[in-house]
């Protein structure tokens, strides 16, 4: 349940997490929005929600915005120097459903044929989810409550600190079970899922991390070319 780390040239590796919703497993669960991978080197949109427009799976997957393809979203509300939180779905070129490992949500988003991949800039991943379903800590740290951009506090946000660097994030929950400054350990229950679905996302000394790694095999990834890639759950 403790998260052992060794950092180097960007290579992340630890002693495994453990997935936040019981009865199912991270290569197993369904996916209804993927961490995107495409982000601007900067540290400040490659660390926050910055769509621009293509997004890029763990798998390699990607969707790219062309013209008129993503009927009823606009473009202009985004904001490139404050990293605005409206993210939306893009196409494939070329059409075609999307997999990401044959755990992409079909009916996600009204997204019933799996054309358009969720989301551009998004941090983390969501996990489709019946609301009240308990939520449990992916490693051992301290939980604290959570303020998060444009999330209401009633949606019960939870960070947890793991004492080397790691950090995970829980939102849209609609129960929070834990004080601030609680001590936690792996698999213990902190709340339970509200919005129907989990939103989690993982950062390493700031950095947003992908916890399924990059399994792309024949490109690189385009969050960190240079670097080896680690998958982090068990």
């Amino acid at each position: 349940g403790n998260l052992t780390t060794i950092y180097l040239d960007e290579i992340y590796l630890v002693d495994g997490l453990e997935f936040p919703l019981k009865g199912t497993r991270a290569y197993t669960t369904k996916i209804n929005g993927v961490f995107d991978h495409f982000r601007h080197a900067d540290s400040v949109s490659r660390n926050k929600e910055c769509p621009n427009n293509t997004v890029t799976a763990y798998t390699g997957e990607q969707g790219v915005k062309g013209e008129n393809n993503t009927p009823g979203t606009d473009y202009s509300l985004w904001s490139y120097t404050s990293c605005s939180s409206t993210l939306y779905g893009l196409p494939k070129v070329g059409g075609g459903a999307f997999s990401i490992g044959g755990q992409y949500d079909q009916s996600a988003e009204s997204n019933e044929s799996g054309v358009f991949l969720f989301y551009d800039g998004h941090a983390g991943f969501d996990y489709p989810e019946t609301n009240g379903t308990k939520v449990h800590a992916s490693a051992d740290g301290t939980a604290y409550h959570y303020t998060y951009p444009g999330l209401p506090e009633d949606e019960y946000p939870i960070r947890i600190d793991h004492g080397n660097g790691y950090e995970s994030y829980y939102l849209h929950l609609s129960t929070r079970n834990v004080a601030d400054g609680t001590p936690i350990r792996a698999g213990q229950e902190i709340g339970s899922v509200g919005e129907d679905h989990l939103h989690y996302h993982l950062r390493f000394w700031g950095e947003l991390v992908d916890p399924y790694g990059w399994t792309d095999t024949q490109n690189s990834d385009p969050l960190r070319p240079y670097a080896v890639s680690v998958p982090l759950w068990k």
